[in-house]
């Protein structure tokens, strides 16, 4: 924002998450919803007469009187969109006026080759077989330990082995 009897004095402001936009001296503007030259006019309309004090570059004081199309509004930047999923790259694309997703998504590299739930599942397959084998051992082990505290319980040394079937290691597992 720059104001034309301030000549060389600009301030920069961002638009709040409630879209509201707060310019020293000058108050809070509600800026979402509306395009720049209509937030321009309504600060325009909003601070005419008002009367601001300022200091020149010698110290010298002086006052300013804001004529009702003193304030000139500019977009410095924007804030980035963020791209997730199944592309190249995730992340920040900055906005420009005019992007479209087709443009946001080849910022971000392209669409992804391998969609990313598949490549993670192919990734976590060798790891999810290891990690099976494991728990099936452990489980066939409770399974033994569990025998052997009900034969010492029961002060029976000869008491049934438990079902085979009820172990879940599968053979082709360790192949």
């Amino acid at each position: 924002m720059s104001i034309v009897e301030l000549p060389g004095n600009t301030s920069v402001s961002r638009v709040g998450i409630d879209g509201r936009i707060s310019f020293p001296r000058l108050g809070s503007f509600q800026a979402g919803g509306q395009d720049i030259e209509a937030l321009q006019e309504e600060m325009n309309l909003a601070t005419a007469g008002n009367v601001l004090s300022v200091f020149s570059p010698v110290g010298e004081r002086y006052e300013v009187v804001l004529d009702g199309s003193s304030i000139f509004l500019e977009i410095v930047a924007y804030r980035p969109v963020y791209m997730t999923g199944d592309v190249s790259q995730r992340g920040p694309v900055q906005y420009v006026p005019g992007l479209t997703v087709r443009t946001a998504l080849a910022s971000a590299g392209g669409a992804s080759e391998v969609p990313v739930m598949f490549e993670t599942a192919v990734m976590a397959a060798p790891r999810l077989r290891a990690e099976y084998r494991v728990l099936a051992l452990e489980h066939a082990k409770a399974v033994v330990d569990l025998w052997e505290i009900d034969a010492i319980l029961s002060g029976n040394p000869d008491l049934e082995r438990p079902d085979p079937s009820t172990v879940a290691i599968d053979a082709d597992a360790f192949s």
